[in-house]
C-alpha cells in the first residue's frame, strides 16, 4: 500500500528558514514602501503610516502561514521547494482552515507582539527600539518596561521554537510538539510503497481427550 512518509528534520528546518526569510523580506519591503526614509538606517513614519505598516504585516503573516497552505494543498512556499505538505493525522480527512489555525501557535506569538507594539507605542516612541543598551538604561521605568515586555515576546517565540524543533529532532515519528496539539503532520509529497505482511497468528486450541480402549486377544 502507498503511504505518506513524515519529512525529515533537516528538510523541515531549511523549509522553515526559507519561509522566515520570505516573511522578513516582505515585512522590510513594507516598511520602506510605506515609511519615509533618507537611507537604510533611518526610517520615519507619520501616525497613519505607522499603524498601516503593522496592520499590513499582520495581514501578510496570516495570509502566508494559514491561507497559502490552505489554497496550495497544505504547502507554504518553502514546503513547495522541498516537496512537502501538511496533512491531517487522519489521512482520509482533508486539511481545513481550523487545522492550520491550531498548528500556527508560533505565528500568534509574533502577532501578539505586533499588536502590543501597535497599542503601547506610536510613530515616535517606536524609535526607542533603536537605542543602545546603555541608552535604554537611562530611560524611565515605564519606557524600559514597555521595551522589555516586547523583548519578552521574542524570547517566548525563540523558546517555543527551540522546544518544537527539539521534539522533532528527538522524536522517532518525526513529529514536532505543535503537531501533537494540532493532529497534523508534515510529509513528503511523494508517497512510498509499504509492503504489508499478513501476520499469521498461531493460537493454541484445546483438544478434547478421547478415551482409548485397549483390546488384548488371548
Amino acid at each position: 500500500m502507498y503511504l505518506y512518509q513524515n519529512s525529515s528534520f533537516f528538510k523541515r528546518f531549511f523549509s522553515s528558514i526559507f519561509d522566515t526569510m520570505i516573511s522578513i523580506i516582505v515585512c522590510v519591503f513594507l516598511f520602506f514602501l510605506i515609511g519615509k526614509f533618507t537611507d537604510l538606517r533611518y526610517v520615519d513614519f507619520n501616525k497613519i503610516q505607522y499603524y498601516s505598516i503593522f496592520i499590513l504585516i499582520i495581514i501578510f503573516l496570516i495570509f502566508y502561514y494559514i491561507f497559502i497552505p490552505y489554497f496550495l494543498n497544505g504547502s507554504t512556499l518553502g514546503m513547495l521547494i522541498f516537496k512537502m505538505k501538511i496533512i491531517h493525522e487522519n489521512k482520509d480527512r482533508r486539511l481545513n482552515l481550523m487545522d492550520l489555525v491550531k498548528r500556527n501557535i508560533l505565528l500568534y506569538i509574533v502577532i501578539f507582539n505586533l499588536l502590543y507594539i501597535i497599542v503601547f507605542f506610536n510613530n515616535e516612541s517606536i524609535k526607542l527600539f533603536k537605542l543602545s543598551d546603555e541608552q535604554i538604561k537611562n530611560l524611565s521605568f515605564i519606557d524600559k518596561t514597555r521595551i522589555n515586555f516586547s523583548y519578552a515576546f521574542t524570547s517566548v517565540f525563540m523558546f517555543v521554537s527551540f522546544i518544537n524543533f527539539a521534539v522533532l529532532l528527538l522524536n522517532k515519528k518525526k513529529l514536532s510538539a505543535l503537531e501533537y496539539i494540532s493532529s497534523t503532520r508534515v510529509v513528503n509529497k511523494k508517497m512510498v510503497y509499504i509492503h504489508q505482511n499478513e501476520n499469521i497468528k498461531l493460537m493454541p486450541i484445546q483438544i478434547e481427550e478421547r478415551e482409548i480402549i485397549l483390546y488384548i486377544n488371548d
